[in-house]
């Protein structure tokens, strides 16, 4: 096996790029304090490991796979240790990598995000992978400044073997069964494989969390004599999971790190409001033509189609039901005596601390009511009314993906590759009544409109069409709406080799287009709300020209400048799309400039790369949608102007002393921040009316959720007969929560002493405490002779330990919330909400192949 050390610097470091204070619009970094966001780690494997991938499908975005770096030292150091805490590649968001199996790309078009769900469990059949950076010749697509990751599913690619495979652990599922069977190819020409995977927890390491997937893969080849593989591919991966809630710190002080405000017990069972599923099937066909051995044709269709589903507590004219509501914990209370009473009841009630489900039943049991009118007729309904209620909020996907590329060898030294990929989306977006809790019925009205519109009837109604809906369990309510989006590139990309100097051109052209469709008539905008938006449409070009210099076969420098926009997304765009078609004010595509240089070194015992990059990004948006105590009722932030700007060195060395030893080094100083003062158009969810414009004061400000310092050494040891050892010791700083763009305005500081602590404390950007983690990971293989068909019986056994000294008050996750006080001008009043991550944790597998 050979291992590369590379050192990556991508770009120039521009002047600011220091060890410094944050210099922004308005604060010094003195009053910086700590937290951030929960990525669950992931563990390193040798390529007949089975990987325990810990992929739940809770995070909106995955933000890194544990393919990556197949080769770069930096970038598997980055896959396998760095994750832990959420390190995403230069800081970049994930929408800027690309996830593609079989030549389709399958980053979801409504939020951009790879789909890394799509496919969790199927680690195995996932090992064909090649991972291209910007600065690298791809054949098969011209991808962002971020990672594409590449990877080849169909049964060729496969290894022929039967293997069986088992695992346990303490993360988020506790076993793993693991069956695949890969055949050799007949005489017709055929060769198939199927495979299944389950993992399952009645509980993880978190409170309350149980987990079910049962992912499957099902394949078939058909080799033809002239040069052509005809390939079909299935598989999915069913989830159900439970969640863990962030908390503010003066929550976990009270109650625990391993607090999970999400459940409480009902009668001696745990249950968890917020419960996570998904099953979204793939199918994929492909054929590939080969018509001499210097090129190839490809072409793919593919389909997706499936659901994904998240459950929480609703209610209508009650009590917050949630045990951390804020109003409920002692650090709200202004009266001493108040706060040493709640914290008393908190400590000695369970009921307070959890979820009481017996109380939500009471109540339901206890709210006899008649509703008059019911869906749009003079009939009436009597019973017990829902005033508690969980409500499930469903996506349900559609999407064809249809692409074709060609490569080809023109001679020694010129390579071509050219294509097109085409996309169609559609993401119907509603809310079902999952559970009425002991109640008869829930009736489908906006209590949110009802206290702004009390006496006006059509109003209140979600659905003007059917008002006074009488809603069962499985009905949907609310909100029902489509997104439709269409995204289409054409691309070409070519490299010249020379003795001296390679070169690297590319170019690419796409074409973003989506509208809203609404299926209900609400009542607040009975003219905006049902049928379909105007379409929205985005051209963007990507130019791609890069060089290799090579002072000699062992070491060179490359240098890459990439130009390119992207569309908004369409989340990004749409204001309020569960209640209306409004749009942001002239929506504009995002441009980015990228600049990257790196050396490499590639000698018998040490391998070595360093790179340094710049890149520039400017009018990008965002929307938050957030509820506000002042208005009582949920308020739209439209935020553009949105420029960030991403610089750093990232370095790796690989070191062989000996046969058996290998010594590795990584490390990244990044400093990324946001350059622009960002527009803020502020409106409500039941009116569209512009409250206010705002101009948010972000300028200089770090851009949080990943870590901007970050270093991680390694020592391997492995002997003859196949057992290996490996330690690993990694640092995270300079980690920042992303602000909150409400204190960063005037109006929240209108009144305070400018300079004063109470100024720093509404404007000071969170920063985390360095985690230092060490982590270890082991394995032996060996072989026996099978008697029945003297094949040898191989078997690979391992163990990943993490966090081995059990740091268990790792904080690795977070956010500011939304809400403020305008009256105090209290920070703390609403503090920041954390996640923490796993103490010692461990996976033990066993695989047996044949």
């Amino acid at each position: 096996m050979r291992y590369f050390i590379i050192l990556s610097v991508t770009g120039f470091i521009f002047p600011g790029l220091r060890a410094a204070p944050v210099i922004t619009d308005t604060i010094p970094s003195a009053y910086d304090s700590s937290l951030i966001q929960l990525l669950l780690s992931q563990e390193s494997a040798e390529s007949n490991a089975i990987l325990m991938n810990e992929m739940d499908g809770t995070t909106t975005a995955v933000t890194f796979s544990p393919l990556y770096g197949e080769k770069d030292v930096f970038l598997q150091m980055a896959a396998f240790q760095f994750s832990a805490m959420r390190y995403r590649y230069r800081g970049y968001d994930a929408a800027l990598s690309g996830a593609m199996i079989n030549g389709l790309v399958f980053n979801d078009l409504q939020r951009g995000n790879p789909a890394w769900a799509l496919w969790s469990g199927q680690t195995q059949w996932m090992r064909n992978n090649i991972d291209f950076t910007a600065n690298r010749f791809q054949d098969n697509w011209l991808g962002n400044i971020g990672i594409t990751s590449s990877t080849d599913m169909r049964v060729a690619a496969q290894r022929k073997q039967l293997q069986w495979g088992y695992g346990i652990s303490n993360r988020t599922y506790t076993q793993r069964y693991h069956f695949s069977y890969a055949a050799e190819t007949n005489r017709h020409g055929i060769s198939w494989a199927i495979a299944a995977n389950m993992r399952m927890a009645a509980e993880g390491y978190q409170t309350a969390c149980e987990y079910q997937s049962a992912a499957y893969y099902i394949g078939i080849d058909k080799q033809f004599q002239k040069a052509g593989l005809l390939s079909f591919i299935l598989f999915g991966s069913p989830q159900l999971y439970g969640k863990q809630a962030a908390v503010t710190a003066p929550v976990t002080a009270l109650l625990g790190i391993n607090y999970n405000p999400n459940w409480g017990y009902q009668g001696t069972m745990k249950r968890n409001a917020a419960i996570g599923s998904q099953h979204m099937p793939v199918a994929i066909l492909s054929f590939e033509w080969n018509p001499d051995n210097a090129s190839a044709w490809i072409t793919s269709l593919g389909f997706v189609g499936g659901k994904r589903g998240d459950t929480g507590l609703d209610w209508y004219n009650a009590a917050d039901p949630r045990p951390d509501y804020y109003r409920y914990q002692p650090a709200y209370q202004t009266d001493s005596i108040l706060q040493w009473q709640v914290t008393d009841a908190l400590l000695g009630d369970k009921n307070q601390q959890q979820v009481n489900w017996q109380q939500l039943y009471h109540i339901n049991k206890n709210a006899w009511e008649t509703i008059h009118g019911i869906n749009g007729t003079n009939e009436s309904e009597t019973g017990n009314r829902a005033h508690y209620l969980l409500e499930q909020r469903m996506i349900e996907t559609r999407r064809w993906l249809l692409s074709s590329h060609y490569r080809a060898r023109i001679n020694t030294q010129l390579h071509i590759a050219t294509g097109f990929h085409f996309s169609y989306q559609r993401n119907r977006h509603y809310k079902t009544v999952y559970d009425l809790l002991g109640a008869d019925f829930h009736v489908n009205w906006n209590q949110f409109a009802e206290n702004d519109f009390p006496s006006d009837q059509q109003a209140i109604q979600f659905d003007i069409e059917t008002p006074n809906r009488i809603l069962r369990k499985g009905d949907r309510y609310g909100y029902d709406y489509l997104a439709t989006i269409v995204n289409s590139d054409c691309w070409v990309q070519a490299e010249y080799v020379t003795k001296r100097i390679d070169y690297l051109l590319g170019f690419r052209f796409s074409k973003t287009t989506y509208n809203r469709t609404g299926f209900i008539r609400n009542g607040l905008f009975p003219l905006d709300s049902k049928g379909r938006s105007i379409t929205q449409h985005f051209l963007n070009p990507l130019l791609k020209a890069g060089f290799t210099y090579k002072f000699h076969h062992k070491h060179m420098l490359l240098a890459l400048f990439q130009l390119q926009s992207r569309a908004p997304f369409f989340d990004d765009v749409y204001i309020a799309p569960r209640m209306r078609n409004t749009i942001q004010e002239n929506p504009l595509s995002e441009k980015m400039i990228h600049v990257e240089a790196s050396y490499r070194l590639m000698l018998n015992k040490v391998k070595a790369r360093i790179s340094t990059y710049y890149t520039r990004t400017r009018d990008g948006m965002n929307v938050l949608t957030f509820y506000h105590d002042g208005y009582r009722n949920f308020v739209n932030y439209a935020i553009r102007h949105i420029n960030r700007q991403f610089a750093g060195v990232e370095a790796a060395v690989l070191w062989e002393p000996g046969e058996r030893w290998e010594l590795t080094l990584s490390l990244a100083k990044e400093m990324h921040i946001y350059t622009s003062r960002q527009a803020v158009r502020v409106s409500l969810d039941n009116n569209d009316a512009l409250l206010d414009r705002m101009e948010v004061y972000s300028k200089g400000f770090r851009i949080g959720g990943s870590p901007q310092q970050v270093a991680g050494t390694g020592i391997r040891y492995r002997t003859p007969n196949g057992f290996f050892i490996q330690l690993n010791a990694v640092l995270f700083d300079d980690l920042w929560i992303d602000i909150n763009p409400l204190r960063r305005t005037y109006e929240a500081l209108e009144g305070v002493p400018r300079g004063s602590e109470q100024w720093y404390k509404i404007i000071g950007q969170t920063k985390l405490p360095s985690v230092v983690l060490t982590n270890m990971f082991l394995g032996k293989g060996f072989s026996i002779r099978n008697v029945y068909n003297k094949k040898p019986l191989r078997f690979f056994c391992s163990a990943a330990v993490n966090n081995l000294t059990n740091q268990t008050n790792i904080i690795t996750g977070g956010y500011e919330q939304l809400r403020f006080d305008q009256e105090t001008k209290d920070p703390d009043r609403f503090p920041p909400k954390l996640f923490y991550g796993y103490g010692l944790n461990y996976t033990l597998s066993l695989s047996i192949s044949f």
